[in-house]
């Protein structure tokens, strides 16, 4: 249980600084400078961790599963996936290095060239730390990663601060580049001394071809549709009549409670997976009663800031502009949809600790498929705005686990023989 709260408690310190960071740098930069970070680190960071989380899970997923093995195993492996980690790394710093040039050519303005040129390192670090911190929380070194990735995001953000005061936005962007590297040097370093010799020969395909094929893929898959079609949906409730912009607004600031829902069960995800994959390994009953416990966890943790937020509606309305005070069936729904996509993230976790990633994705997409086409009904057609919005969430969700039950029931050929709970499991989907 310790376990728990180490990674619970770094993965608060990071996100809280984060949040400090941004209050304090719209402080200290013009609107105009803040505006442009907001946009860098939205498109570097927020765009890109679908690839450093679809990697961190494929950690948490085999490295847990080689852990029963010999250790070579468990050292190659490892050391593959650090490689795999960084390649990509790599080729996102290509990729927002070119941009940047071609940037700078098509507006003729050479004066934000080294802007994006800082920029691009920000996903190239991050990308890294968020698998390398996986790996260390696979193989139980908690407190080191907790500690790297707790003070890393502290030093970043202090560094970032730091350097803003005199340089603006690019001197926010190199103090981030230096904290992330002394992060990304110390999670090497820790790997290096306490789990496996790290070496720079070129990545030997075969031993992860399969695993990024049959895993890796269909995990940035799940992960990246959730960006991109919430922005469609935003999209078309902002552009729903004449109160659509005020809708937006009203729906961006009750959203947050969506988020703090859904953060419980993703901020331990460093720990629910391989807890659940290494369940799986023991038998497959205490791999369902583990699921149990996680679910039951899940339902009182959600259900206590649900019913707080019920509770305490009026006041939490009041931190809040005046003009939301009208709105408080808003934060009602909006909150109830972030408890039932808490299950759906949950189920997730359930279905990667499974090697089922396929379905997962399938579930996915499905949930987007749904999600837009009840935007488009209740939002508009029937002009119904955010709340519109927030039963196309709520609905989307209940539907995504619900269909992501029947794929775990299904391929696991789930059955209930008397008292006794049997489970056969299939190939990995």
């Amino acid at each position: 249980m310790h376990r728990l709260f180490i990674i619970f408690g770094s993965t608060v310190i990071q996100k809280i600084a984060v949040f400090i960071m941004m209050i304090i740098a719209a402080r200290i930069m013009n609107i105009d400078e803040f505006g442009s970070f907001a946009f860098i680190y939205a498109t570097s960071v927020t765009l890109t961790s679908f690839l450093g989380e679809g990697l961190a899970t494929t950690a948490n997923r085999y490295v847990s599963i080689k852990e029963q093995e010999d250790n070579l195993k468990i050292c190659k492996l490892t050391g593959e996936l650090i490689k795999c980690s960084f390649a990509v790394s790599c080729l996102l710093l290509f990729i927002f290095m070119f941009c940047s040039f071609v940037s700078v050519w098509l507006s003729k303005d050479n004066s934000v060239l080294i802007l994006l040129k800082w920029a691009s390192l920000i996903p190239f670090f991050t990308l890294q730390n968020t698998v390398l911190n996986a790996i260390l929380n696979c193989f139980e070194k908690n407190i080191a990663a907790a500690l790297i990735g707790g003070i890393g995001s502290i030093l970043s953000v202090v560094l970032g601060l730091f350097f803003a005061k005199s340089y603006g936005v690019v001197g926010m962007c190199v103090g981030l580049t230096i904290g992330l590297f002394f992060a990304t040097l110390s999670y090497y370093i820790t790997i290096h001394k306490d789990i496996v010799t790290l070496n720079v020969k070129f990545i030997d395909i075969s031993k992860v071809y399969h695993i990024i094929k049959t895993f890796t893929v269909p995990t940035w898959g799940a992960m990246a549709l959730g960006g991109p079609v919430h922005w469609v949906c935003l999209t078309v409730l902002a552009t729903s009549g004449s109160e659509g912009v005020r809708n937006l607004a009203v729906f961006t600031a009750f959203f947050q409670w969506h988020v703090i829902l859904n953060f419980i069960p993703s901020s331990v995800a460093n720990f629910t997976i391989p807890f659940l994959v290494k369940e799986k390994g023991r038998n497959d009953r205490a791999f369902v009663h583990a699921i149990m416990k996680i679910f039951a966890a899940n339902a009182v943790t959600g259900l206590s800031i649900l019913l707080m937020v019920l509770l305490l509606k009026e006041q939490i309305l009041l931190i809040y502009d005046a003009d939301f005070a009208q709105y408080g069936n808003v934060l009602l729904l909006i909150s109830l949809c972030g408890y039932v996509a808490s299950f759906a993230l949950v189920m997730s976790q359930v279905l990667w600790s499974s090697g089922k990633a396929w379905l997962n994705f399938s579930a996915a997409f499905f949930y987007a498929v749904t999600y837009i086409v009840a935007t488009f009904v209740l939002v508009k057609f029937f002009a119904l705005g955010a709340i519109g919005l927030g039963f196309s969430i709520l609905i989307s969700s209940f539907l995504q686990l619900i269909f992501q039950i029947r794929l775990f029931i299904n391929s696991s050929e789930l059955k209930l023989n008397g008292s006794r709970l049997m489970i056969v499991d299939n190939q990995d989907g």
